[in-house]
């Protein structure tokens, strides 16, 4: 009887002391390491599949914690996308982008989460060396500037973002572990690859007729690549087993990540930041946690770097800010939690879908990957492109025509965001005879932003000046006229109406007598200045297919193009949804911050 009490007693002990302990859940992590290995494609990590052992120590963290299989970023190049890993925001929120050749300022007016843990007691820092210093500074001198940095903090709570520009362009590697993977190469990149000559032809789209680039050449590029994310791998094991030596490495969260993929003539392109295709956004993500996951785990489910801030919140135990557009992803993590179902996001966009955007050198593109499906639209032509990547990954197979259905839903669903793509007027011109070009658009309403450039397929047409007035009501603008098209966006916080003139001794001949005006598959001809509202001068997507691309827009094949287009000038109002970005009242104390840190020039 004695025996059976004290064992009843025991059990019950033990059922207290479990309850306990599951109450108070495991300790949260003390120090966090957000480890960005910039342009690294998850295709080219040994955990990922890779043939070629790159990633020893990575793959060491994902045998120990969580590898997310398809993470996304929002953007196909680092500034955006770095942006939004601050702000869990889309680009087209926090209006990071390139424009004009120079960088557009962080304009959220809501805090990061670095500033979130700032007012939380954590200590922070950034190592990171790359492009915007001038040089690349070795991945393994960024951890050694973290672990002096950690030895002088280890007694409070730690975030420490080490950002290596090693895996960036150009790739630099030492004889030995090139001519170890891709012996016999005797081509022009022994070891580099990616200086400005042939990435600004890259960028400019003419890689193709300027540069020529065998398949030996782009399989030594990859050797090249590959000795990069091996020297960054080392410098993880550094850190790692710093860590390990410290009794620190329990206490840790270490997140391994890009900020975008990497392009190696997939699309016909090399680098980053030109298009959207899966080369581009696809990246890895690892989290090695142990307060969070006690076995390792690999997670199929879609995920983006938006998301990477309330997981980090989640994990300390905080609540998310209520604009973070991200979800936790400790769901997904840990079984000890229940993975919640499709939700929508502030912005309105399902939580199960994604979107990448912002391209830096290129004309616009929308990525919106809603698994199996990504749709790729375009801000003047609508949906282009349709993917079906659970049976098409590499995106060989366009499926617009065929799946027009899906086309219209995927296009409905990434308009719900439309307040961030606003409408506006557009005026655009080409000529075969070369005149200068100059006038001036005076709107009624607020005017977001202006962009002016070349309207298809180049970005290289410009227009030489864009000039704002101060109480943002009109906007000046000088240029030639080219055969290109050329032209000039004014972006409305809402629809409104405007007037357009010319300066009298300017134009081409073939188009002082007036403009066309667009409406619908018409054109009709009117004198300047004219006077429009929206409501006159709306035009749909696919008739702009035939007024800059010469194709008929029923069947997007070569065509007629619209009547009078030729030689002249075109004016219409875009309807929201067009356009690629919105911006806020720039935020210049943010942009200080960004540019301080090396993330704008």
């Amino acid at each position: 009887m004695r025996r059976a009490l004290v064992i009843a007693v025991a059990i019950v002990a033990v059922i207290i002391a479990a309850s306990v302990l599951i109450g108070r859940g495991p300790a949260k992590p003390q120090y966090i390491f957000l480890v960005l290995l910039d342009a690294t494609r998850p295709d080219h990590l040994s955990c990922y599949g890779y043939d070629v052992k790159t990633s020893p120590r990575i793959d060491e963290l994902a045998a120990k914690g969580v590898l997310f299989e398809d993470a996304i970023s929002q953007a196909p190049w680092t500034t955006p996308s770095v942006a939004t890993i601050l702000s869990s925001k889309f680009p087209c929120q926090h209006g990071v982008k390139r424009h004009e050749g120079s960088y557009e300022p962080y304009t959220d007016t809501g805090t990061n989460f670095v500033q979130n843990l700032l007012t939380l007691g954590y200590e922070t820092a950034l190592f990171t060396g790359g492009i915007a210093l001038k040089e690349k500074i070795p991945t393994a001198d960024l951890v050694q500037g973290a672990l002096t940095w950690l030895r002088q903090n280890r007694d409070k709570p730690c975030l420490a973002v080490i950002h290596s520009y090693e895996t960036h362009s150009p790739y630099v590697a030492a004889h030995e572990c090139v001519d170890a993977l891709d012996p016999g190469y005797s081509g022009p990149y022994d070891v580099r690859f990616g200086d400005m000559d042939l990435l600004k032809q890259a960028r400019a789209g003419r890689l193709g007729s300027t540069i020529k680039l065998t398949d030996a050449d782009i399989r030594h590029a990859k050797a090249l690549y590959d000795c990069q994310i091996m020297s960054a791998d080392r410098a993880v094991g550094t850190l790692v087993n710093s860590l390990e030596a410290w009794g620190l490495l329990k206490r840790s969260m270490i997140i391994i990540l890009a900020d975008h993929g990497e392009e190696f003539l997939e699309h016909g392109s090399v680098e980053h930041g030109q298009t959207v295709y899966e080369e581009s956004i696809r990246v890895p993500l690892i989290i090695y946690c142990p307060a969070l996951v006690s076995r390792a785990k690999r997670v199929a489910e879609q995920v983006g770097l938006v998301d990477l801030a309330p997981t980090i919140f989640d994990v300390l135990g905080y609540p998310k800010p209520g604009d973070f557009e991200g979800r936790s992803l400790a769901p997904l993590m840990s079984s000890r939690f229940k993975a919640s179902p499709d939700t929508t996001r502030p912005c309105g966009l399902p939580t199960s879908c994604l979107v990448a955007e912002s391209i830096a050198h290129r004309s616009e593109k929308k990525a919106l990957r809603c698994p199996p499906w990504k749709l790729i639209f375009d801000p003047f032509f609508g949906a282009v492109e349709l993917y079906n990547l659970s049976q098409d990954p590499r995106e060989t197979r366009n499926l617009i025509d065929a799946e027009p259905e899906v086309a219209a839903r995927l296009t409905k669903t990434l308009l719900v965001m439309e307040r961030y793509y606003p409408g506006g007027w557009c005026l655009a011109w080409r000529d075969a005879q070369e005149g200068s070009v100059a006038g001036k658009i005076t709107v009624e309403g607020d005017l977001v932003e202006t962009v002016a450039h070349g309207f298809f397929p180049e970005l290289d047409a410009r227009t030489d000046s864009l000039v704002t007035s101060e109480d943002r009501r009109s906007v000046r603008f000088a240029t030639t006229a080219t055969t290109a098209w050329k032209g000039v966006e004014v972006r409305m916080a809402a629809a409104a109406c405007a007037t357009i003139n010319r300066d009298t001794s300017h134009f081409p001949s073939a188009a002082k007598a007036g403009a066309y005006v667009t409406l619908g598959q018409s054109a009709t001809r009117s004198p300047f200045p004219l006077a429009l509202c929206p409501d006159s001068a709306r035009v749909e997507r696919a008739d702009l297919r035939s007024i800059f691309l010469g194709l008929d827009s029923a069947t997007g094949r070569p065509g007629a193009q619209a009547a009078g287009t030729s030689g002249q000038c075109v004016v219409y109002w875009l309807e929201p949804g067009s356009e690629p970005t919105a911006k806020a009242a720039k935020d210049w104390e943010l942009r200080k911050q960004l540019k301080a840190i090396g993330y704008i020039d």
